[in-house]
This record gives structure tokens, C-alpha cells and sequence, in this order.
């Protein structure tokens, strides 16, 4: 958190601030460099501000080239970010960087090397001796001028020798005007002033001699030297004792306070001094110090001409890499303000990708680019218009898909629609139930592909390819039976070409709508059979009771008038009419049952109680009767009688098509009664399958119809009350061969909520 909110206050607080500290920066680096230049002229200066000028500027240019790693470490992480307008700015920046580093780099190279080869000039050995031969020139000139000082100061010594102490002031003064000395005094002992002349009216003291200038006029030595004085001119100070007195004398020294006569004439024990300060030519002077100065200096440019160079040179980088890095920063102003318009129009193309046209770009500058960006917001506000209409003619166009496709969806019809190859484009619901497939294997999938997988589809996809090939038809209208594994279904097929494909543009295809006839069929079928059984249970079973009585009577009256023979004759024939007049009745019986409507008494019962009470009664017999039932009771409602009547009809055809077909099976002829719960139907299965030889294949679609039968004494209408049964209870029946043998009745009644 605290490093995430660093980041920030740098973002909003700091990163604005850089640009004007880094103008800042430069700003007062260019003044440094230009005080570090001025230093370099003068060892004094340069002594005093080169280390602080040189840190500085050190200090400066690191904070630039952070500045400008940190530009460049942005740049570098927007490229591999693909941010937007990166690659220009990295391309604008390279060519600034180029167009300007260039230049400077050629004119640092020839600066540095024409300092160099400056520096060099400056040493030239004739320099060096002409200004030694003026130094010695000016030396010259002063000491000539000193020992014409020495000179007449040591005759104004011998002069005064012979004056007495009253008249030595106003002689000394007069040997001071003919000598054109600037001051003239005469030291007695211990330094003592005896007498003083000078041409500064104002001065108050004349200068006394310094200890090491009285230890040399001790040694007998006269002292002659060169003093500045004031306004920046030369004197020479010439100190010499009086000769001939007071220094031969073995009663004082000089500076003995002791001894000796006062005077300059007599006996004289101590020895006096006499200064006298001649001036110096201004001219002179100034030439000697100038040529001195020059001297001085040159020697110390000799000393400092390598350091020289490195320092120039040092100079010269420090404002190479301030004008690079400068540069280099201005190179990444420039490139950003001249790649900003660009990036926002990346962005805003992005976003206009992305289906956001209400982006505006703001307008900043008045030029081409601005233009540009002008030009961007016109578009955009004309995408959003165009997209808007357009969107909402997608909706209405999805509203009115939307209302066919819930029609379609809900039509009990089915309906497909298919292009000229017979691929399938679009199909309903209630198509993929007709057919036997699932909705998305049916959209997904050609004709022909479908009938290469279900093998029951085959007639449908023969009348549409008949119909496809066939030139000149108009309208489709056929019907079409499918025999699958759920059964037989009677499909009408009615289609129409199509004039135009609106999904792909091409031209053919067609529409075809199914609707399936079977229950339709079935029904006319079963009420055509009900109506006959009803007929013939009241046209026959009137005449049957008059034919049995009749039969019975003419047994009775005939038998014992007629003989023993034609009494048996007799006999066989009633019986066999009797027996014949029974089955008939027993017929008539079924089909009264048949055509009769039920009275049902609805109750909740578990399927497998009710199979293993009809499994029970057939125990013991020659036909193996067993039962596998589902392990949780299974629920349903219906009538226990109709249900049981059911399993009696099944399971007694069963039984009876296995005993008429000798079954050679190794576990002997077996009929099996399995249950099980249908989640996925939410129903309940009821499944008798016997190991006998089937159902002849060209019967089993018509096996649950009336009279249709596999047995010679069979009458067809057991399973046909097992389908009525089954419909009663909204079930659905279906009779098949599997492929591992026998027969299979397959049954699904819908189940029934658990009792409390």
C-alpha cells in the first residue's frame, strides 16, 4: 500500500514539477559553465570556485541523465506495452537525437582540439626568453638606479660628517633637495632619530629600518633595497653608516645607547646611521612590474599547462553532455507533443474498434494534425449516428427473429430449412423430435450426413434428393414413413423452393414442413377397427345362441331314434358345433373389449408389485417366466385390472410364440419382464422380451393392429388391447428385434409422484 501511494504522489505531485526543474537545471548549469570558463582565466579564481563550480556541475548533469534514463525507461516499457503512438515517439526521438548530437560531437571534437593546439602556442620558448631578457632588462634598470642611490647616499655620508648635531637637520635637508631624495634621516644609538628631512610635509615619523636591515648594516655592510610605497610606486631605501667616526671608535656600537659625545664632530664614540629613500620612475616601476607580473604568470602557466588541458577539456565535456543531455531531453518533449495527437487517435481508433463511438478527442492545435483530430470526431460522431440507426434496426430485425423463432419453436409442425446441397440451415424443435435426433446434430449437419448416421431416415432424404434433382416441381406434398427404434412414424412433407438465401445470397434451397400423420392414421385405423369390432360383436353373437340351442336340441331329439353309428355321427358333429359356436362367442367377447370404452379406476400402484403377482401365477410352467425389476418401487397411476389384463396379454402371447416356435436355446425358452425409472422421460419402463425368433420384420409395423398375428390360432388382438391399454394410460408402446435376438415390447408410462 505505502509503495502504491509513493506511485501516485509521484504521478499527480511530482512528474509535473520535472520538466520545469529540469529547465531549472539547465538554466543554472549553463551559468556555472560559463563561471568555471571565467575561472579558468584566473589561478586565483579558478583555486577558489573550480571544485565547487565542477560538483555542481557534476551534480546537474547526473540529474539530467536521470532524468533522461527515466524517459527513456517509459519509452522503453510503452513499446513492449504496444502503448499506443511508442514506435513514433522512438522514431521522432532517434531522428532528433541524430540531427542533433551530430553537430555537437564535431564541434567538441574541433574546440577540444583547437584548445589544445591554443594551449601549446602559448609556450614558445622566443616567448619565454624575451620575457626573461625584459625581466633582466628591468633588473637591470634598478640596479642602476640602487648603486646611483648607494652612491650618493655614501657622499652625503661623507658630507655631513663635519656637521655638528644643531645644523644637521637643515644641512640634511639641503643635501636632500640636491640629491632629489624623497627622505632623508640620520639614526643615532638605539635607533634614535637625530635628524629627519622630507619632501611629505605631512608625514610624521620617516620610516626606521627593520632588525634584519640594522643586523646587516652591522656586519659593515651598506643596505640598499627596493620597497613599495603608496600609489602603487617603487622606492629604494638606501642605509649606510657614517663612515670614519663612530664605527672605528672602540667606545660604542652601533645601537649602543651608551657612550660617546653627542655631535657629529669631535671625538665620537658611537657609530650613526643614514637612511635615504630614493623614488623610483613611475614608468619604471610600472614597466618592471608589469614585465615581472607577465614573467610570473607565464612561469605559472607553464606549471598548470597540462592541468590546463584536462580542464578545458573536462569544461568542454561537461558542456558537451550538458547540450547532449539537454538535447536529449528536449528530443523527448518534442517527440511526445508531436507524437500526442497521434497516440490519441491510436486510442481512439482503438476504442472505435472496440464499438465505442463516443469517444472525442480533444483539440489542442490549429495545425494539420489538429485538423486531423477534427477530422476524427466528424467520423466518430457519424460512426455513432450510422451505428445507433443501425443497432436499432438490429433490434427490430432481432425482435422479429425472436417472434418467428418463438413461433417456429412452438409449432407442432416441423420445420427445416435447407440450401440447394440439402445442407440443413435452420430446423424447430418439434423437426429434430420427428425425425429422431437432437436439435443441434440436426442444425449442425447436410441431409445426406444425417442418413449416413440414422439409417432410418433414409426415406426422407430419398424423396427430398428426388425431389431436389428433379426439375420443373414446383411444391413438394408427400408422405414419408420412417420405422426407427421408438417406433413407426407417418410423416406429410410439404416444401417449397426458396427464391433467394438471405443468410449467404446464393440462389436455391427450399422450405419443408412436416407434420407427423401417425397418431392421425393410427386413430382413423383404430376407430375404423373399433366400429368393425362393434358391428360384428352385435351382427354375430345374435346368431351364435340360436345355432348353439338348435345344435344342443337336434343332439337331444336325434340321439335316440338314429342308431348306434349315426348316433356317434351325430354326437361329433353338435359337439364341434357347440365348441366352434364358443370360439366364436370368445371372439366376439374381444372384440366387444376392444371397441368398448373403458371405465377406469384411477389409483397410485407400484408397477413392480403388480409384475411380480402376474410373474408369480406362471411359475412352474414349460416357458421360464422371470422378472429383473428395478430396485426402488415404481410408481404410476392407473387401473390395476387394465394393467394387470396388460401383462396377461403379453406375457401369454409370449409364452405361447415360444412353445409354437421349439426354442433350442441353451437356457431354454425364457421370457423376461424388466422395469426401470426413466429420469430422463420421467416415466417408468416396462420392457417383455422373450429369446424366440422375433417378429417377422415385414409385421412389426403393424403388429399392434387388429388381427395381425404370427400364430395359426391367434386372433391379433392381444397386443392391439395392449397398445389401447397403453394410450389409455398416456403411455407409448413400441415393438422391435434386438440385435442379440428374440422380441422386445417395449412400454413407457408416465411416473407417478411418491406417496406420502
Amino acid at each position: 500500500m505505502g509503495a502504491l501511494t509513493l506511485r501516485v504522489f509521484y504521478r499527480r505531485r511530482l512528474r509535473p514539477l520535472v520538466p520545469w526543474v529540469s529547465a531549472l537545471v539547465v538554466i543554472l548549469l549553463l551559468i556555472s559553465l560559463y563561471l568555471l570558463a571565467d575561472a579558468l582565466r584566473s589561478s586565483t579564481r579558478y583555486e577558489s570556485l573550480y571544485l565547487w563550480l565542477l560538483g555542481f556541475n557534476v551534480v546537474g548533469v547526473l540529474f539530467l541523465l536521470g532524468v533522461v534514463v527515466a524517459n527513456l525507461w517509459r519509452l522503453v516499457q510503452s513499446v513492449r506495452a504496444h502503448v499506443p503512438g511508442a514506435r513514433l515517439t522512438t522514431r521522432f526521438l532517434g531522428a532528433f537525437v541524430a540531427l542533433s548530437l551530430a553537430p555537437v560531437a564535431i564541434v567538441f571534437y574541433f574546440s577540444l582540439d583547437f584548445i589544445q593546439r591554443g594551449i601549446d602556442s602559448w609556450f614558445d620558448v622566443r616567448i619565454e626568453q624575451a620575457l626573461g631578457d625584459a625581466l633582466e632588462l628591468s633588473r637591470a634598470s634598478l640596479e642602476v638606479r640602487m648603486r646611483e642611490a648607494l652612491r650618493v647616499t655614501t657622499r652625503v655620508s661623507g658630507m655631513m660628517a663635519d656637521t655638528d648635531a644643531e645644523h644637521a637637520a637643515l644641512e640634511l635637508d639641503t643635501l636632500r633637495r640636491e640629491t632629489e631624495a624623497t627622505e632623508m634621516t640620520l639614526f643615532g644609538a638605539g635607533n634614535m632619530i637625530i635628524a629627519s628631512a622630507s619632501d611629505d610635509t605631512q608625514g610624521i615619523l620617516p620610516a626606521r629600518p627593520s632588525e634584519a636591515m640594522l643586523m646587516h648594516v652591522r656586519q659593515g655592510n651598506d643596505y640598499i633595497g627596493l620597497e613599495p610605497a603608496q600609489l602603487d610606486r617603487l622606492v629604494i631605501r638606501v642605509l649606510t653608516p657614517m663612515r670614519g667616526y663612530g664605527l672605528n671608535s672602540g667606545a660604542g656600537s652601533l645601537g649602543d645607547p651608551e657612550g660617546g659625545r653627542t655631535g657629529l664632530s669631535g671625538l665620537r664614540s658611537e657609530t650613526w646611521l643614514l637612511q635615504a629613500m630614493f623614488p623610483v620612475d613611475p614608468r619604471l616601476a610600472t614597466l618592471a612590474t608589469s614585465v615581472q607580473d607577465a614573467f610570473h604568470q607565464y612561469r605559472e602557466l607553464i606549471y598548470l599547462r597540462h592541468g590546463l588541458k584536462q580542464n578545458f577539456a573536462l569544461a568542454l565535456g561537461l558542456a558537451l553532455l550538458l547540450s547532449a543531455l539537454t538535447a536529449v531531453w528536449l528530443a523527448f518533449v518534442a517527440a511526445r507533443r508531436l507524437s500526442a495527437p497521434i497516440r490519441e487517435l491510436a486510442l481512439g481508433t482503438r476504442a472505435v474498434a472496440a464499438g465505442d463511438y463516443s469517444l472525442r478527442l480533444p483539440v489542442q492545435r490549429n495545425d494539420d494534425l489538429g485538423l486531423l483530430v477534427r477530422s476524427f470526431n466528424t467520423m466518430t460522431a457519424r460512426i455513432a449516428e450510422s451505428t445507433e440507426e443501425a443497432h436499432r434496426l438490429k433490434e427490430d430485425a432481432d425482435a422479429q427473429r425472436d417472434y418467428l423463432e418463438t413461433v417456429l419453436q412452438h409449432l407442432s409442425s416441423g420445420v427445416l430449412t435447407l440450401d440447394e446441397h440439402a445442407q440443413v440451415r435452420h430446423a424447430n424443435a418439434a423437426a429434430a423430435t420427428m425425425l429422431g435426433v437432437s436439435l443441434d446434430e440436426l442444425q449442425q449437419s447436410s441431409l445426406h450426413g444425417l442418413c449416413l448416421v440414422h439409417a432410418h431416415l433414409n426415406p426422407l432424404c430419398e424423396a427430398l434428393h428426388a425431389w431436389l434433382d428433379h426439375e420443373g416441381v414446383v411444391e413438394l406434398g408427400q408422405e414419408v414413413r420412417l420405422f426407427s427404434e421408438s417406433g413407426r412414424r407417418i410423416l406429410m412433407l410439404r416444401g417449397a423452393p426458396l427464391a433467394h438465401d438471405m443468410h449467404s445470397g446464393e440462389e436455391g434451397g427450399l422450405v419443408l414442413v412436416m407434420d407427423d400423420i401417425t397418431a392421425i392414421i393410427q386413430g382413423q385405423r383404430d376407430a375404423a377397427w373399433s366400429e368393425v369390432a362393434r358391428r360384428l360383436a352385435h351382427e354375430i353373437k345374435n346368431p351364435l345362441t340360436p345355432i348353439q340351442l338348435s345344435a344342443e336340441r337336434l343332439r337331444r331329439r336325434l340321439g335316440p331314434v338314429v342308431g348306434e353309428e349315426d348316433g356317434k355321427v351325430l354326437e361329433r358333429a353338435t359337439h364341434t358345433i357347440v365348441q366352434q359356436v364358443e370360439a366364436m362367442k370368445h371372439m366376439v367377447n374381444e372384440f366387444a373389449e376392444y371397441a368398448r370404452t373403458p371405465e377406469f379406476q384411477l389409483e397410485k400402484l407400484d408397477l413392480n408389485a403388480l409384475v411380480r403377482d402376474v410373474v408369480d401365477l406362471y411359475r412352474g410352467g414349460a416357458v421360464r417366466v422371470r422378472r429383473d425389476l428395478a430396485e426402488q418401487p415404481l410408481w404410476v397411476d392407473g387401473d390395476t385390472g387394465r394393467l394387470r389384463q396388460l401383462l396377461h396379454n403379453l406375457v401369454k402371447n409370449a409364452v405361447e410364440a415360444l412353445q409354437e416356435s421349439g426354442v433350442t436355446s441353451p437356457a431354454g425358452p425364457t421370457v423376461t419382464l424388466r422395469t426401470r425409472l426413466r429420469a430422463d422421460e420421467d416415466g417408468v419402463e416396462l420392457c417383455v422380451g422373450d429369446n424366440g425368433p422375433g417378429f417377422p420384420p415385414e409385421l412389426v409395423e403393424h403388429i399392434f393392429e387388429p388381427y395381425v398375428t404370427t400364430r395359426p390360432k391367434g386372433t391379433g388382438l392381444g397386443l392391439a388391447i395392449v397398445k389401447k391399454i397403453v394410450e389409455e394410460h398416456a403411455g407409448r408402446v413400441h415393438a422391435f428385434n434386438p440385435a442379440e435376438g428374440g422380441a422386445r415390447v417395449l412400454i413407457l408410462l408416465p411416473a407417478a409422484a411418491v406417496p406420502s
